[in-house]
């Protein structure tokens, strides 16, 4: 995503060159613009309505923005945005593109939905630098709240609480636990049983697969700016 300051704060929209359109300005008085610093400019439908959760989910699994590949200065985090916005535009679901500025760092962009029954929930669709044998991992519900990192959750796992932060730090609390028992089966003498003995081998074995089944679920990592929000700009 690119940021690029104004030379004064709070300064009306201003056309690009040569297009007439106007860019796209944070209350800071940034200026939105893409992986080539190029203006972004959002295609709208007045037609297009919020929808339900299930709705939202429904167009989120069928678009394919997920399975395109992530290109640093070609294809960025700002073009997936676009790419969700125009399409669900053009559905006719009414959506927003989101900015966020962290407090050190690259900033990142993605996408919000004002739906009926769940309230804004945010979404990014962000892909993969790299050919991934399971795109739909990239289809995620974004979590943001000024002052701690910027999260990011599988649909499967998100879509369960969409739009408060804590559902986010819990996940991410399991997938420690998930991550330290993990490593504590793989100890030489192993973990003891409740009444005070240690595992067989098998035992072992067994827990080993149960664990690696739980991580497998839970651990997603993505490639995001680890620092706390600084700010965040919705633009319709």
């Amino acid at each position: 995503m690119g940021w690029s300051a104004l030379a004064l704060l709070g300064a009306a929209p201003i056309p690009n060159d040569g297009s007439g359109r106007p860019w796209l300005i944070s209350k800071q008085g940034w200026r939105l613009v893409d992986a080539k610093g190029r203006p972004v400019v959002l295609k709208n439908n007045p037609q297009a309505k919020d929808v339900s959760f299930a709705r939202l989910l429904a167009f989120i699994q069928t678009n394919n923005v997920n399975q395109l590949t992530y290109r640093p200065g070609q294809f960025a985090c700002t073009e997936f945005a676009v790419k969700l916005h125009d399409d669900a535009e053009a559905a006719g679901i009414r959506c927003a593109l989101v900015g966020v500025r962290f407090q050190r760092g690259t900033g990142h962009a993605l996408n919000a939905f004002q739906t009926m029954d769940k309230g804004l929930v945010y979404v990014d669709c962000t892909g993969s630098p790299r050919p991934s044998p399971d795109p739909a991992r990239y289809d995620t519900i974004g979590y943001l709240k000024v002052g701690q990192p910027y999260g990011r959750l599988p649909l499967e796992l998100g879509a369960v609480d969409p739009n408060r932060y804590e559902r986010y730090t819990y996940v991410m609390g399991l997938w420690r636990w998930v991550e330290l028992e993990s490593q504590r089966l793989q100890a030489p003498s192993g973990p003891e049983t409740p009444d005070g003995g240690v595992l067989s081998p098998e035992e072992k074995a067994e827990q080993r697969a149960k664990i690696r089944a739980q991580l497998k679920r839970l651990q997603t990592r993505y490639d995001m700016n680890p620092a706390p929000v600084k700010s965040v700009d919705i633009w319709w």
